[in-house]
């Protein structure tokens, strides 16, 4: 047996990367070559022809003794056998193929030829599935041990080997086609490949495909020529959207060419279009390998790793892993059960659109992006987030942000939408409108994507210490995501020494904000620690504040495990004070925000100080500031209605979305349970089918629009909108549904509606029961007392229990929009 010229002690530090190189020629030039030569040489012998590369080969063979091997074989190796040609035949293809024959060799036995086939294999598998370019020198010496033995038993003789170990192959970051040749398949195959290339420029991608196609089939091409037409004919499959084809061509580059990058750039654009963001990545960051310092492919590695982080934390299970509004963040708020403070009547969102103002501009591109109302849209949300970043808005940077980082809407671009992110974090966490202070919506946001990607080490270099600073400065700006995330770091020692204590103290500011995925961390922690009664207390409160979906999923698992829940249901708003209490003399009390508009738009104004400029207005009603907001806005609406009118509108020209779920009508009342305004708060559609709810109604009702919009309060005082649908506007409608009228409706459909904000509606008007008998017109305008006295002198038709309420009526509620002797 030959010997091979033992390497120098240089070798011994090539660094990793040539070990990768040197690896793939020796199997994908050497070992396949040698292949290609034993399969011809046992066909020959067995079949008395000689192999041609053609298509009438390939016949023969998956008609005759290789019908086995192409049965079991993938579609991108039936592609390849298909073609007939040899040069296509990957290592898997070939092994199988030459051991369908005996052995023909004097000096080899089958036994002893399908051993050294199986390893060349089996070491070919540990390269192609190693998921880096990295090879140590122990790994590379292994390998190049065992094929190269197997080689020189197969008849290579040891300077092929030796050529393969020195060859200076030159790595692909371009195609590195041979100039100038004569060969006339390789001269046409070229000439079709540049009328493919024009093809596509010209977005005919079926046509490109064929000549692509066409041009492969030619015998004799380099190993780059054919490189290039297969990831020619693979980006224009996946323009086509035939992403399974697009995968298949990009392998056969990888297989023809695997130290070209464009391979593997080509196959991780087929597996991010399929979906499979894991092996895109994978793939992606192969081909950085082979090209560092390529813009695009950074682009795609890093939106790749954002979108697989992304569903590794699940975000498509947690509510509040949604775009950004200052209108989506205040329904969030008031759907945990929390009013809305008159902080939030300058944050309307049709108010600031038509003011221009950028909460009204942002809100606009969030019904894009939700199809609230509209078709999504992610081009029109994306101009809305522009123009709102254009004023200076956090908010609208960190949803332009968002978009940008995904591609949707506009040209993705990763470093871009980073950028974004550290513009809109640069701002104060506190703006000012109208000489009010409000929480600037999205710096918080961006600081806590920032904490992320550092973490994550997506799109920046991973630093632990930059991500625990960027989520402290979050947290306190009021983030529950930076709090679980950062929890998260230090529970499972990521970066950070292990402390459990702290990660515990953390969460719970997470809980105190009132973020779910906290909740459940937190949850999750104790049953670990087997502190029961702790598991049960947080996993309980998770879903009782509306909160983890994931939580709610799993309580079925609790229940196998644990068993049912042995301890008292919690009360929810004593736990929330308890923690609160906590948090603030806690160790960690100098990260929860103190900042005043920041809480009044995580819980609410009845929790709270209320801004000065609304304490007259808070104790003129009780501090039932939602209320006020309603009734104010509800008459202001009869200025626009009359405004429309004047135009020439009618209200068949109105805006309409048709509501998403139907109601049931019923004949009576009987064996209805009865629910209340707060037991109906719900984060989506939802129709309580069985239950009915009494209501007076406060406020004239508005007509002259296509639906009746009411104001009304139900027994316990707490007040809603609802909006009746398909009922007659006729003139004596205010005696059914104007002020003072009781009304019952059954099965109460309780929507979001199109300005973002929270009513029951009602579109089948069978569901709704009169009570004309307690109708009760003295009842007072502004505090509800029944049997007034004082009249309103000028529109004589308004009265209120006092002159107190008269004028308290007329300064906070704007009277004056309704004070009209007919409505």
């Amino acid at each position: 047996m030959e010997k091979i010229s033992s390497s120098s002690t240089a070798s011994e530090t090539e660094n990793e990367f040539q070990n990768f190189i040197k690896l793939q020629y020796l199997m994908n030039r050497t070992a396949t070559t040698c292949l290609r030569e034993m399969f011809k040489q046992e066909w020959t012998f067995r079949t008395r022809f000689i192999w041609q590369n053609s298509r009438s080969d390939a016949i023969s063979f998956i008609t005759g003794p290789g019908e086995k091997v192409y049965r079991q074989s993938q579609s991108v190796q039936k592609d390849l056998i298909d073609s007939g040609n040899l040069d296509l035949w990957d290592i898997p293809i070939l092994v199988q193929a030459i051991k369908i024959f005996d052995s023909s060799m004097t000096k080899l036995t089958t036994k002893m030829r399908n051993h050294g086939l199986d390893l060349i294999k089996e070491q070919r598998n540990k390269l192609a599935h190693h998921g880096n370019t990295n090879f140590s020198s122990e790994q590379f010496k292994e390998i190049w041990k065992q094929v190269t033995e197997t080689l020189l038993l197969f008849g290579v003789p040891a300077n092929v080997l030796n050529e393969a170990r020195n060859n200076p192959l030159i790595i692909g970051t371009k195609e590195n086609v041979t100039k100038g040749s004569t060969n006339p398949n390789i001269i046409r195959a070229r000439e079709l490949k540049e009328i493919g290339n024009k093809l596509f420029k010209d977005e005919k991608y079926s046509q490109a495909i064929e000549k692509y196609t066409e041009a492969i089939k030619f015998p004799g091409l380099p190993f780059e020529d054919l490189a290039a037409l297969y990831s020619n004919r693979s980006i224009s499959f996946l323009r086509v959207e035939d992403f399974e084809y697009a995968k298949n061509d990009a392998k056969g580059a990888i297989l023809v060419h695997p130290t070209w990058s464009k391979g593997y750039f080509r196959l991780g654009s087929a597996y991010e279009s399929l979906g499979k963001f894991l092996q895109a990545l994978k793939n992606y960051e192969l081909a950085l390998e082979l090209d560092p310092q390529n813009y695009e492919l950074k682009d795609c590695r890093d939106h790749c790793k954002y979108i697989v982080n992304k569903r590794a934390r699940d975000e498509h299970l947690d509510p509040l892993a949604l775009h950004t509004s200052v209108v989506s963040t205040v329904e969030k708020m008031r759907g945990r059960g929390f009013e809305s403070s008159p902080h939030h009547l300058l944050n309307n969102q049709r108010l600031n659109k038509m003011m221009g103002l950028a909460p009204g501009i942002c809100g606009e591109g969030h019904r894009y992006v939700t199809g609230d109302g509209r078709p999504r849209d992610y081009e029109q949300a994306a101009r809305c987030y522009a123009e709102a970043a254009a004023k200076g808005s956090a908010e609208g940077l960190y949803n332009l942000a968002l978009l940008t980082r995904e591609g949707k809407g506009v040209r993705r671009d990763y470093q871009e939408g980073m950028r974004l992110l550290r513009e809109a974090a640069a701002q104060s966490h506190i703006t000012e409108m109208h000489g009010n202070k409000f929480s600037n919506l999205g710096v918080a946001e961006a600081e806590h994507s920032l904490g992320l990607a550092y973490a994550e080490g997506v799109g920046v270099p991973q630093c632990f210490t930059t991500a625990i600073d960027w989520y402290e400065r979050a947290i306190k700006h009021g983030s529950g995501s930076s709090c679980n995330n950062l929890a998260l770091m230090y529970g499972q020692g990521d970066g950070v020494r292990r402390d459990i204590s702290k990660a515990i103290a953390i969460w719970k500011i997470g809980c105190y904000y009132k973020t779910p995925r906290a909740m459940e961390n937190l949850a999750l922690e104790y049953l670990s620690m087997c502190n029961i009664e702790n598991g049960w207390k947080w996993h309980d409160y998770a879903i009782a504040e509306g909160g983890s979906i994931t939580m709610g999923l799993r309580k079925s698992e609790f229940v196998n495990i644990l068993g049912p829940n042995p301890y008292p249901p919690i009360d929810k708003d004593k736990l929330w004070k308890e923690l609160r209490d906590e948090v603030f003399r806690g160790p960690l009390k100098h990260l929860v925000c103190t900042d005043e508009p920041i809480l009044t738009l995580l819980f609410g104004g009845n929790l709270i100080k209320i801004p000065k400029e609304a304490e007259e207005m808070v104790k003129a009603v009780g501090g039932d500031t939602y209320k006020s907001f309603l009734v104010v806005s509800h008459r202001r609406g009869f200025i626009v209605t009359a405004q429309v009118q004047k135009s020439g509108l009618k209200k068949e020209d109105w805006n309409v979305t048709a509501g998403k779920i139907a109601q049931k009508g019923i004949t009576d009342l009987f064996g209805l349970k009865p629910i209340f305004i707060k037991e109906m708060i719900v984060t989506e559609d939802h129709v309580f089918e069985g239950f009915v709810i009494k209501l007076t109604i406060i406020e004239d009702a508005i007509l002259g629009r296509p639906s009746i919009p009411l104001i009304v309060e139900d027994e316990k005082k707490d007040v809603q909108r609802v909006f009746i649908y398909n009922y007659p506007q006729e003139k004596n409608i205010q005696s059914k549904l104007g002020f003072g009228c009781k009304i019952s409706i059954v099965n109460p459909y309780f929507r979001i509606a199109n300005d973002q904000l929270a009513a029951i509606r009602v579109d089948d008007p069978t569901t709704i029961f009169f009570h004309s008998d307690l109708t009760d017109k003295t009842r007072c305008r502004f505090c509800g007392k029944g049997n007034s006295s004082v009249m309103c002198r000028k529109c004589k038709r308004c009265m209120y229990c006092s002159k107190k309420c008269l004028l308290d009526d007329a300064k906070f509620w704007q009277h004056d929009f309704i004070c009209k002797k007919r409505i």
